[in-house]
Formats: C-alpha cells, structure tokens, sequence
C-alpha cells in the first residue's frame, strides 16, 4: 500500500529557505578569509543564477507531477543543490584560495552535500512517503552539485577544463526525458554507477586543501581514465537505455551510493 507523504506545514518551507541560503553566507565568509572582497559582485551574480536556476527546476518538475508536499527529505535535498550554487558563486567570483581556511570550509560543505544529505534523505523519504518530485528533485540536484564541484575543480582544483564534459554530457538525459513528456529518471549498470563514483572522488580530491607535487601529479595521471570511463559509460547508456518513464520512483540507496551523483533516483 502506498505511503501518502507527510509534511509539517509551516515549519518546512522555513527550513528549505534557511538551507537554501545558509551555505551562500558561508561563501561569503570565504571571500572575506581569503581577502577577496573585490569580488562580491561577481559572487552575487552567481548565487542568484543557481537560486534562479533551482526555482525555476521547482517550478518545472512541480507543472509536471502537481501539487506534492514538502518533505524534510527534499530540504536536505535542496540544500546539496545550495551546495553547487554556492560552488558555482565561488567559480564566478575567481575564487583560488584552496590550500587556506576558507578552501577547507569549502571542500566541507562540498564534501558533506556529497556525503551526509545523501545519506539521509533517502531514508527520510521513505519513512515520510516518497514523492515523484522529491525522486527528480534529487537527481538534478546531485547532477547540479557535480557539474559545479567540476567547475571548482578546474576553477581553483587544477584539473583541465575537459573534465566538464562528462557533467555537462549528463544534461543530455534529461533533456530527452522532459521532450518525451517524463520525469529524469535514472539507474544504471554497475559499470556505470563505479564510473560515477570515481568520476566524484575525482573532482572532490581536486578541491581539498592538500597540495604537494605528489597530490598533483596523481590528479593529473587519475583525470585521464576516470574522465574518458565516465564520457564512455554515458555514450553507452545514450545509446542503449530505453525511454524514460513518467513516474518515478526513489530507489533504495545503499554502499557507495552517496557519491553516486547522475545515478541514483534520477537520469544519467
């Protein structure tokens, strides 16, 4: 029998605005540790093109499965979207201060959107009642936080500007899943969802506050397969998979699923 989703009324909403916005203060204590209070503009352009853009994916999936409510889960899902734009405000601000304080607090946040959300708000939403906006909402945030940790990663992290091109290829999934009147939906072969994993680790080994000739040259020789298995598995999955489904149900997470970003209840 399915579980109808449950939701304190005014309490969640406040929440989801605190979450939202909670990691962009952080990002601005960042440019004041690291003196980069020249950049605020450039930081406000892009916090409000990542708000923008997660209001406008609200309103997008909400158009498409009606009026669900607002669960706990999709609060910590929420916020990992929050983590990418606050990555994203970073990168457009020309932020470099990796191996300092403010780079440390940074990879956290980055690190624990990663890690901790993911670990939580699947169970949060079975236990609550799993929604079909609460399943799409959480993949395009975890793709959203992929595709700007890479960003992070060449931005400040020294890995080449190709390693965008996995996270970027990404979009192609959900484009096709919106044109064919479905949700983003997702899953995939074990190969795939490994690819994911190293793809993560990868980028979030970038931006940590560790340097050293050793860390470098280990990042150089890893970008390379990590990046080229990731860019093969979706031309696999882009031809093979079948078409997307209109509902959308959150799958179990478990083992390694917490850095499996693109794979878990969403499209590849």
């Amino acid at each position: 029998m399915a579980v109808a989703p449950r939701s304190a009324t005014g309490l969640v909403p406040t929440i989801a605005m605190v979450v939202e916005f909670a990691p962009l203060g952080f990002g601005g204590l960042c440019l004041i540790l690291s003196n980069q209070t020249d950049a605020w503009l450039r930081y406000l352009g892009g916090a409000l093109a990542g708000t923008v853009a997660l209001h406008l994916l609200i309103a997008a999936i909400r158009r498409r499965v009606g009026r669900e409510l607002l669960t706990f889960a999709d609060v910590l899902t929420q916020g990992r979207f929050a983590a990418g734009t606050l990555l994203l405000a970073l990168v457009a601000a020309g932020f470099t201060a990796r191996v300092t304080l403010a780079g440390g607090v940074t990879w956290g946040i980055a690190l624990l959107a990663a890690t901790l959300t993911d670990w939580l708000d699947g169970p949060l939403a079975r236990r609550l009642g799993p929604t079909r906006f609460g399943a799409a909402l959480d993949i395009e945030a975890d793709s959203w936080l992929t595709l700007w940790t890479a960003g992070a990663a060449v931005g400040w992290g020294g890995l080449p500007w190709w390693v965008l091109a996995p996270p970027l290829m990404r979009y192609l999934f959900p484009i096709r899943a919106w044109l064919r009147g479905g949700l983003p939906a997702g899953g995939g072969p074990w190969w795939a969802r490994g690819a994911g994993v190293a793809q993560m680790i990868l980028l979030l080994a970038a931006i940590s506050p560790l340097a050293g000739p050793m860390r470098d040259g280990a990042l150089s020789i890893a970008a390379y397969p990590i990046v080229g298995m990731q860019l093969l598995a979706f031309l696999a999955l882009l031809i093979k998979r079948a078409p997307t489904a209109r509902h959308v149900a959150p799958p179990e997470k478990s083992g390694l699923q917490p850095l499996l970003h693109d794979e878990k209840r969403g499209d590849w």
